[in-house]
């Protein structure tokens, strides 16, 4: 198993169990999608006119999507990066971003970047293609609130959700998170 599927497995049961331990989580809960098909895909890589990145096309491949993932982030699945209300506030919000912070690299328009996860207003999840980080992939970048978190792979930045979920766990369980 990969490091994405790895977290992604843990990502499933924690948000299964969260609710069902804490009922006073505050925040909705949705389960993945099914995968995405080859078909939509290459549509997705037709209408973005380049190769997704590696890493999101495993996530994708394995859950097409996923509402309310975190904290009303929403993961975006292939139509919904291809035309969706929730591409809508993705491009908003990518909007507020520039307006806020300006290009996140030097000279470097976010116009390009692949946004699969959007909470409106607040939240922007997407790979930045001016920095390739080997192997078909890019950096990943969540813009939240005016500030601006890097990872180099997809894997670590889920498993930084993880790990803020296994805290929520822990505060509102008083024990530590063990799937």
């Amino acid at each position: 198993m990969t490091p994405l599927e790895e977290v992604l497995e843990r990502l499933v049961k924690i948000r299964k169990a969260i609710p069902e331990a804490d009922p006073g989580y505050l925040y909705p809960t949705g389960d993945p999608n099914p995968p995405a098909t080859l078909m939509e895909l290459r549509e997705l890589e037709h209408h973005l006119g380049r190769k997704l990145p590696t890493s999101l096309r495993a996530l994708l491949s394995r859950c097409n999507g996923w509402p309310e993932f975190f904290q009303h982030t929403h993961l975006l699945g292939t139509s919904q990066m291809i035309s969706s209300l929730l591409m809508d506030d993705a491009r908003e919000t990518l909007q507020i971003c520039m307006d806020e912070v300006g290009p996140v690299d030097e000279g470097a328009a976010l116009t390009s970047a692949i946004v699969f996860g959007v909470r409106r207003g607040e939240d922007l999840w997407f790979f930045n293609p001016l920095k390739p980080t080997g192997n078909g992939d890019m950096e990943v970048v969540w813009w939240h609130n005016g500030v601006i978190h890097r990872q180099d792979t997809l894997a670590e930045f889920l498993e930084d959700t993880y790990r803020s979920l296994a805290n929520h766990w822990r505060q509102g369980t008083g024990q530590e998170y063990s799937p």
